[in-house]
């Protein structure tokens, strides 16, 4: 019975990833869940996804295009700690940051990666000049 169970439940995931790639034209491969471990998590091309979005998309029908975007916002939302809708809210149209707000937060990122450059060179150079000095000896003493 639980031989079955589990047989019926990869069988249902693997039909389910299946559909998924013909829906998107991408590449079928049942060895691609992470970890050999059917319903988690399926490298797809360069994407990760979900078996629960991947479910969603076919039992839903959305469009590329749209996966996507939900995709590329929660992978870059992320690199900047911002919190991410799953994909059925991201379909139902919940709030979450537009284009002109996302770039203003690129172009906050990039000044603090600009300032972290910075500074990283003043101490370089600030260690430089102390290494320098280190080395003569002192006059009267030590």
């Amino acid at each position: 019975m639980e031989k079955d169970l589990k047989r019926d439940f990869e069988n249902a995931v693997d039909a389910y990833l299946n559909a998924f790639c013909e829906m998107y034209g991408l590449q079928y491969d049942p060895d691609c869940w992470v970890g050999r471990e059917p319903g988690t998590i399926a490298e797809v091309g360069d994407y990760f996804f979900g078996f629960d979005d991947i479910r969603r998309c076919v039992d839903e029908g959305y469009e590329w295009d749209e996966v996507i975007a939900w995709y590329d916002y929660g992978v870059e939302a992320g690199m900047y700690g911002i919190d991410t809708p799953n994909l059925k809210s991201w379909m139902a149209g919940c709030p979450h940051l537009n284009g002109p707000e996302m770039e203003r937060i690129r172009a906050a990122s990039r000044r603090v990666e600009e300032a972290k450059a910075a500074l990283e060179a003043e101490i370089r150079e600030l260690t430089q000049k102390e290494k320098k000095t280190a080395h003569r000896p002192r006059k009267g003493g030590f």
